[in-house]
């Protein structure tokens, strides 16, 4: 007998149914009404829009990060789809004493200027020549890596993108270097004819969702404010090349921070002496339909109650339309800086350094316009105050922060990596700028936690062991049961949903590629799915309502109870315990405070995705419409449901496991299957004299076979079903089928 169990909505019961901006000398308007920019997505200088992350941003391969370059307005909101707007432009700013003519002068490069909006900076590297080329436009461009494959070749071209370029530039180089372990996060390869898989076999270094990568360089003098012969009098350029990256996720707490990382190498031929690094940024907080009246009521300030969190902070008062429109805090913090030696020289002697060995933020600014620094001298003395300001009230405010000193001797490469997070208040009020905090401080703390540990993200379940035994006309498939063990701390739902296996007559038809589709082959050899296994999830799902629909199949969202409704943007609800097999014995055995506990949860609608109107019960004539709004809002993003995981006690953990390997164990004939070729189920093989068309397996003829498995997602963070990879010798094998000798009998237990 199948039962449901689900949460009563009495509490104590249950039941059981069944060029940046062209530059100018004065400051950039905020209203958008300025000439279009020198270049855009098809030119040398391109600016575009990201895709994955909550926090939606426009960047530039020359350094200028945030601004909507074409229409010169804000280009920063959060979450993505709002018009709750937080960035307005930014970049960074490099400051270093360097001989000239015999005496130490002052000089500052800036990808971002706040007065004018300008760039110093060109795409490209200096070995090309001084100035920028309009002739490598393509092999500097602003590289996205959700524009390539997985074997770091362009995805084929999409209506309105740029044209096809050069393959990926980030690759696994090293033979003996694990990619996001001890901070390897692969090598530049300049060479365009390089970046491909024969050359380096380990393949491309892709990090995070969406990584988007460039690189810059000061030395051509046209693009600086002052006059080119001016500014080589000063000593200008530095000969500084820049390669920045940002990486980013779209799901759950990851979808709301950004890493901007920072190469900073020395191509001169002379030390640098005392460099200061400062991220320089221009945030304008508020309804992006206000772009004059949001930028004069922002507020900022070093985070003096921890800092140990090299943390800055920016809110906004609530009198320009931002009230009860969901905005809420934006924090940056150095993830990581230089670590130098007694003598000011950046330290090499190790991989990575402990945040208690770098420098850190030692100077944190933030000033309104009327008070920008100009000057050489003005901007360095600026950035290497050491000092850490406070609030200062209401304005148009500008922030920078900045990590030295340090010195770099000719080839040297400074790593800086800063974090952008963005939290709502902990109140779920308006920000005030003290004591609403706690959650913009856990986010940044797992924010740090996520960049130590090599970028630690949701995975796939672990890769089972799979092996093979020849029959006459077929191949006997085992494996052990690895995967259905799988436990990812870093996301809810079940870790193991469930396998699919693949069979081919050749590997390297697609061997980078981890399709999903069902039946899939590049040509008549290729992978094709033969089998699949899957477990019932513990919870009664809505099989119409996929979480991701076009996305992927799973997570589907939970059939929701209405319970009752605290406020607008609240909603209690419950969810069914799945009675058939193999958890009906599964919620029996917990008790029914236990069962309860799982089964009772709360939707949370966005304020900010909905003006801060929500929904409303009472707006609707039944429950059923109630619940189809809810189910709505939560498939588009402006809701999220949560439930207790049933990870969180241990003991439960593993009984939920073992629960999922008896069943696995019982459907699947203790994890063995019989290839015969009877790949649509017939029950008779289908034979042809076409060997790409026929049924039948031959005896000593190779076939490969990959076990894949996957996991169902994750609700709350957003994040859809995983698929694992397939390794030769693990989960990927070479059989044949043969005869058995003579002396041996052909069984099949």
């Amino acid at each position: 007998m199948r039962r449901e169990w689900i949460a009563a909505v009495v509490l104590a019961a249950l039941v059981f149914p069944v060029s940046g901006r062209t530059a100018r000398e004065t400051e950039p308007r905020k209203d958008g009404k300025t000439p279009q920019p020198l270049r855009l997505a098809t030119g040398t200088f391109e600016v575009r829009k990201n895709r994955v992350s909550r926090i939606e941003f426009y960047t530039s391969n020359y350094g200028i990060f945030g601004l909507n370059v074409a229409a010169n307005r804000g280009g920063g909101f959060w979450p993505r789809g709002s018009q709750n707007q937080y960035i307005f432009g930014g970049g960074i700013w490099f400051g270093a004493q360097k001989l000239v003519r015999g005496e130490k002068r002052k000089l500052v490069i800036l990808s971002y200027n706040p007065n004018s909006g300008a760039s110093w900076m060109v795409p490209g590297r200096i070995a090309d020549g001084d100035e920028y080329s309009d002739d490598l436009k393509d092999k500097y461009q602003l590289y996205f890596s959700t524009d390539y494959a997985p074997d770091g070749t362009p995805l084929p071209e999409k209506a309105g993108e740029r044209p096809q370029g050069p393959n990926w530039p980030l690759w696994i180089t090293s033979e003996t270097e694990t990619l996001k372990v001890n901070r390897y996060f692969g090598d530049y390869v300049d060479d365009l004819g390089s970046r491909n898989v024969q050359t380096y076999p380990r393949g491309p270094a892709f990090i995070s969702q969406e990584d988007i990568w460039c690189v810059f360089k000061d030395t051509d003098l046209r693009r600086y404010e002052g006059g080119v012969a001016v500014r080589r009098s000063q000593g200008y350029p530095l000969r500084v090349e820049i390669e920045q990256t940002i990486y980013s996720w779209g799901f759950g707490d990851y979808g709301d921070f950004i890493f901007l990382k920072y190469l900073i190498i020395n191509r001169s031929q002379d030390t640098l002496w005392d460099c200061w690094m400062a991220p320089a940024m221009d945030f304008d907080i508020g309804p992006a339909n206000n772009p004059v009246g949001i930028a004069g009521n922002d507020r900022v300030r070093f985070y003096e109650e921890d800092t140990t969190l090299n943390l800055a902070i920016q809110w906004s008062n609530s009198d320009q339309g931002e009230a009860g429109r969901g905005f809420g805090y934006l924090g940056m913090t150095f993830l990581e800086s230089p670590a130098v030696d007694s003598m000011g020289f950046i330290r090499k002697d190790k991989r990575f350094y402990s945040l208690q060995e770098q420098l850190g933020l030692r100077t944190f600014r933030n000033w309104v316009i009327q008070n920008d620094p100009s000057g050489d001298e003005e901007r360095y003395d600026f950035m290497a105050q050491r000092v850490r300001e406070g609030d200062t009230g209401p304005g148009d405010k500008r922030f920078l922060m900045a990590t030295g000193p340090f010195n770099m001797v000719p080839g040297d490469t400074a790593r800086v990596v800063v974090g952008l997070v963005l939290a709502a208040t902990s109140t779920g009020r308006d920000p005030t700028g003290f004591g609403d905090l706690d959650e913009l401080v856990r986010k940044v703390r797992f924010a740090q936690a996520v960049y130590d540990g090599g970028f630690k993200a949701p995975v796939p379940p672990d890769r089972p062991n799979v092996s093979w035994t020849p029959l006459n006309g077929g191949v006997l498939i085992r494996w052990d049961s690895t995967a259905e063990y799988s436990y990812d701390d870093s996301e809810r739902g079940l870790d193991f949903l469930g396998y699919r296996l693949y069979r081919a007559r050749r590997l390297d038809l697609d061997s980078f590629d981890v399709d999903t589709r069902p039946s899939v082959s590049r040509g008549p050899f290729g992978w094709k799915e033969i089998a699949r296994w899957e477990v019932p999830n513990p919870f009664v799902k809505k099989s119409d309502r996929p979480l991701l629909p076009g996305v992927s199949p799973y997570p589907l969202i939970d059939s929701l109870i209405f319970i009752a409704q605290p406020d607008s943007l609240t909603v209690q609800v419950g969810r069914a315990g799945y009675g058939g097999e193999p958890w009906g014995s599964f919620w029996q055995s917990l008790d029914a405070a236990t069962r309860n506990y799982y089964l009772r949860g709360t939707v949370r609608i966005s304020a900010a995705l909905t003006a801060g109107r929500g929904l409303k019960r009472t707006d609707f004539s039944t429950v059923e419409d109630f619940l189809n709004a809810l189910y709505d809002y939560i498939q588009q993003g402006k809701a999220s449901v949560e439930f207790p995981d049933l990870d969180e006690d241990p003991q439960i953990r593993q009984r939920v496991r073992q629960t999922i390997a008896q069943y696995i164990a019982r459907i699947t004939n203790n994890r063995t299957f019989v290839d015969v070729g009877d790949d649509d189920r017939s029950g008779t093989i289908d034979d042809n004299p076409d060997p790409t068309r026929t049924e039948r397996l031959f005896n000593n003829v190779d076939y490969y076979y990959r076990l894949l498995a996957y996991d169902e997602g994750d609700l709350i963070q957003r994040t859809p079903s995983k698929l694992n990879i397939g390794v030769p010798g693990v989960n990927i094998l070479q059989a044949f089928p043969r005869p058995a000798p003579v002396s041996e009998p052909a069984t099949v237990s």
